[in-house]
């Protein structure tokens, strides 16, 4: 994956010090990791055809437009229009003026101005773009650089995603609804439809070799409560195998699979666990709800680890702001709260095994996506986990799941902006890198 920098200049400023601040640019991007292709300096309408013969070699993630004097417009519009490049993720990039210390002097050598007509001009033509200004080396300028770097890198990810989906919609969940086409035009993931039944069907095609690995890892890494029949430790280990053989067949990114009713009463079986297991390799959640697997997904392109994902439970106010968070079963078990977190039985409702400790205390992102007119907004929390103490639903074990403090939002906000009950989390502030990935989307950030 690599961007595409356009360096652009003036014929009217000293050539060597605008190549000098060019060169500089390009060393400082490779510096803070910035994969970037360069073209050579446009300064003239003759330099515009060998940045167009650049621009048009390979399918850039994204590109940096560099104003590193003032430039004539047209030659920008002339590279990103001859080279079909102006429908991609845009950087638009304004150096700012230096401090010559000979001259104890600000030397400007009109960037600010360029960038001026060059800001308005790309709204007015409709890109999708951000506008930093700065020069190399400063410390706001490379996190939004690299904030952007993020988005639009997450971009390209979801472009070339598969996103499985094992039966459909579970328990009627509107909100869990996914329009393919839509998905598929404005974010480029292709939704795969797999049939439950194909599991069902095969759960006992996996060796009692391939599952007995499973088993052993689940008793070495997990603490198993004594009435977890092995039977269900089978099943886990069966289910788990074949949901890696099905993903590896289908050259799947991420998987949602519905439990509800087919596997939690009908087979007698919750797949919590394997899913869990799955969720460290993989974005993965359950219930067949295809936007909070887009949001589970864009949370792991951007944040680089796994994601999971909680049913908010409860509103917390009284100014410490909040929400309990979570899954009647599934947790990745970098999340929990312990060396080796805790299995067990459900008691009430469903059939099978869930994990029952509660997140580790630590900064988190919190989204959610959902359908928004012809495309999709995204509710943007900030927050920071605590451990989840005596709360369960009703005749059930604890869930494994968190109390999440609000740091971006109180929670009269959050009740009027709530999207679902599923929620996607990650580790870290990411809210930047986010916002830039709806720009440059447009997704509506909320």
């Amino acid at each position: 994956m690599a961007a595409l920098l356009l360096p652009f200049g003036y014929p009217g400023y000293p050539q060597q010090a605008v190549t000098e601040h060019i060169k500089a640019s390009e060393e400082y991007l490779a510096g803070i990791g910035i994969n970037a292709v360069s073209a050579d300096p446009i300064i003239n309408l003759p330099d515009c055809a060998r940045a167009i013969d650049i621009a048009s070699r390979d399918n850039y993630d994204y590109v940096i437009v560099l104003i590193s004097t003032w430039i004539e417009a047209p030659n920008v519009m002339k590279v990103l229009s001859a080279a079909g490049i102006e429908n991609k993720p845009m950087l638009l990039w304004s150096h700012d003026n230096i401090w010559d210390e000979k001259e104890k002097a600000t030397i400007s050598f009109g960037c600010l101005a360029s960038a001026g007509v060059m800001r308005e001009a790309f709204e007015e033509f409709g890109y999708r773009f951000k506008f930093v200004i700065g020069n190399p080396g400063e410390g706001q300028l490379t996190k939004e650089i690299k904030d952007f770097d993020t988005a639009a890198l997450t971009l390209a990810h979801l472009k070339k995603s598969r996103l499985g989906m094992l039966g459909y919609v579970s328990m009627g969940m509107y909100t869990g609804l996914g329009d393919h086409i839509k998905v598929k035009k404005q974010l480029g993931t292709e939704i795969v439809h797999v049939d439950n039944y194909t599991v069902l069907a095969h759960l006992d095609e996996p060796t009692a070799e391939e599952k007995a690995e499973v088993v052993a890892r689940l008793k070495n890494e997990w603490s198993i409560a004594p009435g977890v029949e092995d039977e269900l430790l089978d099943k886990t280990a069966a289910y788990y195998v074949l949901m890696k053989k099905i993903i590896k067949e289908q050259e799947l990114d991420a998987f949602t699979a519905k439990c509800q009713y087919e596997m939690s009463i009908d087979f007698g079986f919750t797949p919590c666990v394997a899913l869990s297991l799955l969720g460290e390799e993989m974005p993965m959640s359950c219930e067949g709800d295809i936007y909070l697997m887009l949001s589970q997904m864009i949370l792991a392109y951007i944040a680089g680890r796994p994601s999971t994902y909680g049913d908010m439970l409860s509103i917390l106010r009284g100014g410490n702001d909040g929400m309990i968070c979570a899954a009647c079963g599934f947790a990745p078990k970098s999340f929990l709260n312990a060396e080796k977190p805790d299995i067990d039985k459900h008691t009430a409702l469903y059939s099978g095994m869930l994990i029952t400790t509660s997140f580790k205390p630590q900064p988190v992102t919190v989204i959610r996506v959902a359908n928004y007119k012809d495309g999709f907004k995204m509710h943007l929390i900030k927050g920071h986990t605590e451990e989840l103490k005596g709360f369960h639903e009703i005749d059930c074990p604890t869930y494994a799941g968190s109390v999440i403090r609000f740091e971006n939002k109180t929670a009269d906000e959050f009740k009027n902006e709530i999207m679902s009950q599923h929620y996607a989390i990650v580790p870290g502030d990411w809210i930047d890198a986010l916002r830039d990935f709806c720009n440059i989307t447009g997704i509506k950030a909320v």
